[in-house]
């Protein structure tokens, strides 16, 4: 079946829990399979929102190889999102709600593509990506 071809890979501050540990996927469709493993990428989107939204304060400064990244915490996104904690202070909370459900611990509740489009915060890049996946042209601003 479709959960026994897909191994497990990805950068680990990224992945989901259930991604990195590999847990099996027994769906009842193709399409449900298919809604569990998006979930996952929905996840690592939630995760890099996060961090564009918050930088430093939202994860971990890491320095290898003459480079500098930003990860995500050890102890993943609910320490940073949680009630009172820095995100509540730094960004807009739609955008706040957003990633709470992207990055949340339970696939079946995980939010998705739906959930991305209703955010305010995302409004503008969500109309230029439909935009351009129409066939339009961007057109720089300012000019």
């Amino acid at each position: 079946g479709l959960e026994n071809r897909l191994s497990v890979a990805g950068t680990p501050g990224f992945m989901s829990a259930e991604a990195y540990d590999g847990d099996r996927c027994t769906p009842s469709s193709r399409v449900d399979a298919m809604r569990w493993f998006a979930a996952r990428d929905w996840y690592a989107m939630g995760l890099c929102l996060l961090l564009m939204k918050l930088g430093e304060s939202g994860g971990t400064v890491v320095h290898r190889h003459g480079r500098t990244v930003i990860l995500p915490s050890h102890d993943g996104p609910s320490e940073v999102l949680k009630q009172g904690g820095v995100a509540e202070t730094q960004m807009p909370l739609d955008l706040l709600v957003l990633i709470r459900g992207l990055t949340d611990a339970d696939v079946a509740s995980r939010s998705g593509p739906q959930e991305m489009r209703r955010c305010d915060f995302l409004k503008v890049a969500v109309a230029e990506l439909s935009f351009l996946a129409r066939g339009g042209d961007v057109v720089p601003l300012g000019l």
